[in-house]
């Protein structure tokens, strides 16, 4: 199987297959890795609400890494154990 961060995959990869591997990288909790592939999909948006999806993402992303970081023993792997996933409106 292909790495998803691998940045020569990423950059060949369509705005609809990026939004794709960046939610599924976040229902597995692996935050680290879905704000590496937004970030790709942001450089690929052509049109201001795939943009602002895009920043939203990335910024969810960071924020529940720092929470994953700053909790002492919340998780062994680093992760975020939050159970219900947050998405911006649509």
């Amino acid at each position: 199987m292909t790495d998803i961060t691998d940045r020569h995959t990423l950059r060949r990869m369509s705005w609809s297959e990026l939004t794709t591997a960046a939610q599924e990288a976040e229902l597995n909790r692996d935050y680290e890795r879905a704000r590496i592939v937004w970030s790709f999909a942001l450089h690929v948006a052509t049109t201001t609400i795939n943009k602002n999806l895009a920043i939203a993402h990335i910024r969810r992303c960071d924020t529940l890494l720092h929470k994953s970081k700053t909790v002492p023993g919340n998780n062994p792997r680093g992760r975020s154990v939050c159970l219900r996933p947050q998405h911006p409106r649509r």
